[in-house]
């Protein structure tokens, strides 16, 4: 079996751009090689003129507006309609695969199905939160509701993501599949040795690691924990990430009350995440929406309790293995960061149950294995057809 895997950012998931995607669709391919599927990944040509790659798979560099206009491409997603069209002009690319499999929203979905069947992945829904959303997310949001519905199935990863889509977009719930991200095991697990740069043995460390968005809810998080500062004077807050709001996160840890207890780190390799993951007391999420919340879920499969918010994907991905909280406010997530700092016996059931979920729940080869049948079974009833 070949499958072409049309995605927006493929390999080193510690880059600040696109880090789940980036997670989801390297940890994928690694795992079809593993069963034997050759894979073809199409990804839009870097400004850089970096051409990264991976063993055993071809990869394919489109250009797009993004190389001509830069961060302009992104009004009304116009790099990304151009990608598409370069894609679908690509007919050779088309001609010699099983299937295609589209992480992207693509307006030319219709043409790409009548060579062969179109596998769309959809996460979560964006929504406008900031004025410049308006310039990008009605559009992403449009063309990506036009895909899934005409896609032949759509890939989700959580029963939460499933219902989103057919609530917002209209895509009938038969069409959509179920299967969830795995986690790495050679990659996140309890690590022994600590991370250097966030290590402090008279301090208590909260992480959180993601992109510095307004989706992320990252300023409610730093509000949170001047809450917490204000009764707990031994803590630090570990942020990983980049972002819009990089600056305002770092006006917010320049003032008097902040000063000296925020640690910003860019990016980070594999092996430094992991040590950053079971050096911290507690991970934390504010995110407002996700489809599964990889980094929640790698923090658990590294035994550091974990704290988010009480919503439809947290409740199914994270179960009793996290902390929910119901009061989104700074002070409600304030409490309950501090009620795991103060309390041993919780950060440990935490930690315990966090580690047991991700062996039982979340692998790659059983994502997979899953994929698998899933495009055998497009790829047969295209077939027969």
């Amino acid at each position: 079996m070949h499958v072409t895997l049309v995605t927006s950012a493929f390999l080193h998931p510690e880059r600040a751009a696109q880090p789940g995607v980036r997670r989801y669709s390297t940890e994928l391919v690694r795992a079809l090689l593993h069963r034997g599927i050759a894979v073809r990944v199409v990804i839009p040509a870097a400004d850089d003129g970096t051409e990264e790659s991976m063993a055993g798979v071809e990869i394919c560099r489109l250009r797009s507006l993004r190389n001509s206009f830069g961060a302009l491409a992104s009004l009304g997603q116009a790099g990304l309609l151009s990608f598409g069209s370069r894609l679908a002009k690509a007919t050779p690319l088309m001609r010699d695969t099983d299937l295609v499999h589209a992480t992207v929203p693509l307006l030319v979905v219709d043409a790409l199905r009548r060579i062969r069947p179109v596998l769309a992945f959809g996460h979560h829904v964006e929504r406008i939160r900031e004025i410049p959303d308006l310039l990008t997310v009605p559009f992403g949001n449009s063309y990506g509701s036009y895909t899934y519905r005409r896609a032949d199935a759509v890939a989700v990863p959580s029963e939460a993501a499933a219902a989103q889509m057919t609530r917002r977009f209209g895509v009938p719930r038969a069409k959509l599949q179920v299967i969830p991200h795995g986690i790495e095991a050679s990659t996140f697990y309890p690590e022994k040795i600590p991370f250097e740069p966030m290590h402090r043995t008279d301090r208590r460390t909260v992480l959180y690691v993601g992109p510095l968005t307004a989706r992320k809810n990252v300023l409610a998080l730093v509000q949170a924990f001047e809450h917490l500062v204000a009764s707990a004077g031994d803590v630090q807050l570990a942020i990983v990430g980049r972002g819009p709001l990089e600056e305002r996160i770092d006006r917010m840890a320049a003032g008097p009350a902040l000063r000296g207890k925020v640690r910003r780190f860019e990016k980070l390799s594999d092996d430094q995440l992991r040590q950053a993951y079971s050096s911290a007391d507690v991970f934390v999420s504010a995110s407002l929406d996700e489809g599964f919340g990889f980094a929640a879920v790698e923090s658990m499969a590294c035994g550091t309790p974990v704290v988010a918010l009480d919503t439809a994907v947290n409740r199914e991905v994270l179960g009793d293995a996290g902390l929910l909280v119901h009061d989104a406010s700074p002070l409600g997530l304030a409490d309950a960061i501090r009620g795991v700092l103060e309390n041993p016996e919780v950060a440990d059931g935490l930690a315990r149950r966090g580690r047991a979920r991700v062996e039982r729940q979340y692998s790659w080869s059983v994502a997979a294995e899953r994929y698998e049948r899933l495009y055998r079974r497009l790829i047969e009833m295209r077939a027969g057809s």
